[in-house]
């Protein structure tokens, strides 16, 4: 610290670095260099070795978080302040998570916001000098103590002199249960001998190779280890043991677990009544189940080794060859039939699933067979075939009954020509219909587009049914498409409401707003019918609104950073000239000065809170969740708050309606006077909901229950309460005050019938 504290401060704004620079130099303690980019400062880095940076966020060329990482790729340890203007949410927690070390925002007092400042940066610097000294040591220990395996050091007594976090989580131990222990206390008896002998080569001296033990838990249960121990002798004296050592017990445990299930396994192949054999490809047979065995009325010392057992009769040999040649690395398994002579010369048949094994190079080792006899069901088949025979000549018997069938058909006809004619008037309704109208299958095929429908869409009917409808949606959408007609195709009845983008056929875009809704046809299929609507102008109307609204707010968020930072120049400039001009007779004018200038930041912060109301769409809002947020967010002090709303439900407004809600508690803390606690209940009104807020502060007269919600009334700037009423407004909820005065202030929050609800659960 004796040379100071070296400090590179980055800001767009001269004038602000100036101020910055006076602050902190004033003392002594702190060496500033300014520059007024990102890029400056990056260059000055590569040449210069600084304790710590400042930086503004906002700034041309180059923000103040891309300076952070492209600083971080070099030095992960220097401090880095972000100092700004820009208090969003969004933007402190960016910079945290790139590794800014702290976040202080512009404004206020210049004295106070620079000595804070100062503070912070010592804060850094001091702390990543301390934590510089410090790693090292504890890396070591940390080491040790976080290794994956049991380290233990032992002195030629048996006792303990460390053993590290591992080793006491694996044998149940605490730290303080350690030093009356000796290394045989934790030996468990089925290795107790063994290491006894063991210890006593490696506190002589002895190398002893791997060590396998057995340890003994706290509560007596076995750790299987492995590991290798050695002993530090001075003047030929043992001084003390180190063993690394890992638990294995787990391999222990799936080794046992193996051959049980190995055993298992082998049990149940030889309980199966199916007969089981594994064979190489020459046809040597390499294992057999006891149900092979006997179904042959061999044993299996006269199968394995052997070939060809049983024998396939002549007719079925080349088929069994072509099916194991069949199969592939892809597709090992398949079923196949065959017969077989037997010992007596009996033919049975027999049914074999076969799955071929490969080795690496895709060569079969062998093949495994799971057969059983089916020839009681090859005869059951034989049967059935004989009684279709005979069905068969029954129904020559039905034959004779065509004519009258011939008479019914000529009736059928008579009535399709009347179908066929009400058709006709049907396809002219439909193919004259100016509006678009698709008919889609269950696959969501086109059955039949009519003529505005295709030709809207550059096509004719004909190059656009039996294609999928997806050929007319933007590439992009058709997940979301897909998605939405497998909803409506899930529902059928019910109608569904959406927009997407259509592909003409010379590959223009165009809106579509469509309506769908599925039924079952005459037929007995599941069909969709589809309403489009053009819908491109209005949505560029739409479009053009938005960038306009989202153009004029940037213009607003840029004014308001400029002004803030000449702002918090003046403020500075005023308080150094202040001190250099101690003269009572302009004591006046700085005051007034210094509430001017406070007067237009309280401006400043409401234009910034006011153009966020309706940027986002209304939505569902837990106004019992957003009240018990608002209440952790406030500064309640001694106040209580009590939350009465229903759990569980929910109102239509804009997001920012959990401003509303801090909005009232802080009032009310702030203006409620002997107030003790603040209630949030509702009501039911002519079908409307009454939210409440009411507290038993001092309440507010008669003559200003209106006032209070405009700009600018009030002991503060009496922002709140106005933006409060413009948030709700946009949804068509009002807020009045009319509590009695002496008796505390209550408000209600009238939400019109159809606008609140149970959450959906």
């Amino acid at each position: 610290m004796a040379d100071g504290i070296r400090v590179l401060s980055v800001d767009d704004e001269p004038a602000l670095l100036e101020v910055g620079k006076l602050f902190l130099e004033r003392y002594g303690e702190f060496l500033v260099d300014t520059v007024i980019s990102a890029p400056q400062a990056l260059n000055i880095l590569n040449k210069k070795n600084y304790d710590a940076i400042v930086s503004d966020y906002q700034m041309p060329e180059m923000d103040g978080i891309e300076l952070l990482k492209r600083v971080r790729l070099t030095d992960k340890t220097i401090p880095f302040i972000i100092f700004t203007g820009r208090g969003r949410e969004e933007v402190v927690i960016e910079a945290l998570n790139n590794g800014a070390d702290f976040y202080l925002q512009k404004g206020g007092d210049p004295k106070t916001l620079y000595t804070e400042l100062s503070h912070v940066i010592r804060q850094s610097v001091q702390m990543k000098r301390t934590l510089m000294t410090l790693a090292e040591q504890e890396q070591r220990y940390h080491d040790l103590q976080n290794a994956n395996d049991l380290i233990q050091s032992v002195a030629p007594d048996g006792h303990f002199l460390f053993v590290n976090k591992k080793w006491l989580d694996t044998l149940g131990y605490q730290e303080h249960e350690i030093p009356p222990l000796i290394i045989f206390d934790v030996i468990h008896e089925d290795s107790l001998k063994h290491c006894m002998e063991t210890f006593q080569r490696v506190i002589s001296g002895e190398t002893v190779g791997i060590i396998d033990a057995v340890f003994r838990t706290r509560n007596g249960m076995k750790v299987y280890v492995e590991g290798m121990a050695s002993c530090r002798i001075v003047e030929g004296q043992p001084q003390y043991t180190r063993g690394i050592f890992t638990d294995v017990t787990d391999r222990k445990k799936a080794d046992a677990a193996l051959k049980e299930s190995e055993e298992r396994y082998r049990n149940v192949v030889e309980d199966q009544t199916e007969f089981i054999s594994r064979f190489r490809p020459d046809g040597t047979y390499v294992f057999v189940n006891d149900a092979y065995c006997r179904y042959f009325n061999k044993t299996r010392e006269e199968i394995i080794g052997k070939r060809h057992i049983p024998k396939i009769t002549e007719e079925d040999r080349a088929g069994v060859t072509r099916h194991l040649a069949s199969l592939t690395r892809e597709h090992p398994v398949a079923t196949e039939s065959n017969r077989v002579i037997m010992e007596d010369g009996r033919i049975r048949w027999q049914q074999r699933s076969n799955r071929a094994i490969f080795d690496d190079d895709g060569h079969v080792l062998e093949y495994q067979s799971v057969g059983r006899d089916i020839t009681d069901l090859k005869e059951a088949e034989y049967e059935l075939l004989r009684k279709n025979e005979e069905i068969n000549a029954a129904f020559e018997e039905i034959t004779a009954t065509e004519e009258e069938l011939r008479q019914n058909y000529d009736q059928l006809s008579e009535k399709e020509q009347e179908l066929r004619a009400s058709e006709e008037q049907y396809r002219a309704l439909y193919n004259d219909n100016p509006i678009m109208l698709f008919t889609l299958d269950s696959e969501v095929k086109v059955i039949s587009v009519n003529h505005a429908g295709a030709s809207q869409l550059g096509y004719t009917a004909c190059e656009l049914e039996g294609q999928s409808v997806l050929k007319v949606f933007y590439a992009d959408d058709h997940r979301a498409v897909t998605e939405h007609l497998q909803i409506c195709l899930k529902s059928p009845g019910e109608g569904f409401h959406w927009q997407f983008r259509k592909v003409r056929k010379d590959g223009s875009l165009i809106w579509v707003d469509e309506h769908a809704r599925a039924i079952v046809n005459s037929a007995g299929d599941l069909i969709v019918l589809v309403v489009c609507q053009d819908v491109t102008e209005r949505r560029k109307t739409e479009d053009a609104l938005r960038q306009a609204n989202k153009k004029l707010n940037i213009l607003s968020s840029i004014s308001r950073h400029d002004v803030n930072n000449q702002l918090l120049a003046l403020n500075g400039f005023v308080k150094l000239l202040h001190r250099k001009i101690p003269d009572p007779a302009f004591e006046d004018y700085f005051n007034r000065i210094t509430k001017a200038s406070s007067r237009i930041n309280d401006m400043i912060q409401f234009t910034k809170e006011y153009e966020k109301i309706g940027i986002r769409v209304p939505a569902w809002q837990d106004i019992h969740a957003i009240v018990d947020r608002a209440g952790k967010v406030a500064v309640l002090g001694q106040v209580t708050l009590k939350n009465d709303l229903p759990a569980d439900t929910e109102v239509l407004a804009d997001p920012l309606i959990v401003k509303v809600f801090f909005n009232m508690i802080d009032n009310a803390v702030r203006h409620g006077g002997r107030i003790t606690t603040i209630r949030f209940s509702v009501e039911v009104r002519n079908g409307d909901r009454i939210i409440v807020c009411e507290d038993d502060g001092d309440g507010v007269v008669n003559d200003e229950k209106e006032m209070i919600f405009d700009r600018g009334f009030g002991k503060n700037t009496g922002f709140g309460l106005t933006i409060s009423r413009e948030i709700l407004d946009i949804t068509g909820i009002t807020i009045n005050e009319t509590g009695k005065p002496g008796l505390g202030a209550r408000f209600e929050i009238i939400v019109p019938e159809g606008q609140y609800r149970s959450a959906p659960h």
